[in-house]
């Protein structure tokens, strides 16, 4: 029986400390999605209603996005996660909002070892090069924005993401309005690919993105301490408002992003 521990306060005049034991059994819900092999399919849909016993029903859905096979040995995206994320949308199902877990796979070339490809001269390095090809991330945000639009809720989503899953997140937000991010532990700004170059496509055969949204919504930047500080997110919220504001507001992870004693507290 999983335990936790999480205080977040989310752009809404509700903040929710809990400590709870979840014992839930409720039907998985999946949306055939059909595709090719090198298109994304979404492989979880799963939508909770807002309780009958909830005080009150909150208007923001929130969508728990896990973004699979996008590196070449991606964690953070097994049964684990799932069941983490699955016991903290019935929690907030029970509090009053609308959970929405899904699980976007990337095409089949996402995540490869990068091909070889001729190229000019100019371009060698050693005698050979190497050709990105085109970011599974934009074809994924547009099956996740289809996805969330099913929800029939007008009001932008709050997208709570983990690991590699926060670039899909974070290319979300790029292009689409949302309520509010939640970032657990992401990839760091440069790319971390240790066979990358200077705009090269590193191992995955395509090229690290580079986001360039602004701090100007509520964004809660979780990582162990000291972890995120130095990143794009972590300076700007040198310049945020605090907790519940528009701006970015950066939280040390105590005991692990998926521990049974995980929580979230403020920098001491």
């Amino acid at each position: 029986m999983a335990r936790a521990r999480l205080s977040l306060r989310l752009p809404l005049p509700l903040q929710i400390p809990f400590t709870a034991t979840f014992a839930l059994s409720l039907p998985f819900t999946a949306r055939p999605y059909s595709a090719s092999a090198n298109q994304p399919q979404v492989t979880r849909y799963l939508v909770r209603r807002p309780s009958p016993a909830a005080p009150r029903e909150c208007p923001t859905p929130l969508v728990f996005v896990r973004a699979k096979g996008l590196l070449p040995d991606q964690e953070g995206s097994g049964a684990e996660e799932e069941k983490v994320w699955n016991d903290w949308s019935g929690m907030f199902a029970e509090k009053g909002y609308t959970a929405l877990e899904v699980d976007i796979t990337a095409g089949a070339q996402a995540g490869s070892q990068t091909q070889t490809q001729p190229q000019p001269e100019s371009a060698l390095v050693g005698g050979s090069a190497t050709a990105p090809t085109e970011s599974p991330l934009k074809a994924m945000t547009t099956l996740l924005a289809s996805q969330i639009r099913l929800l029939a809720i007008p009001f932008p989503p709050i997208l709570i993401a983990s690991g590699a899953s926060c670039l899909l997140t974070q290319a979300y937000i790029e292009d689409t309005p949302a309520s509010g991010l939640v970032l657990v532990s992401p990839p760091p700004d440069e790319d971390p690919s240790p066979s990358s170059s200077s705009g090269g496509a590193g191992e995955r055969g395509w090229e690290w993105p580079t986001f360039g949204y602004e701090g100007t919504f509520p964004i809660l930047l979780v990582g162990e301490e000291g972890g995120q500080s130095q990143s794009r997110l972590g300076k700007m919220a040198e310049k945020g408002v605090g907790r519940g504001g528009k701006g970015v507001s950066l939280e040390r992870l105590v005991d692990g992003p998926r521990g049974e004693k995980s929580r979230v507290v403020s920098p001491a």
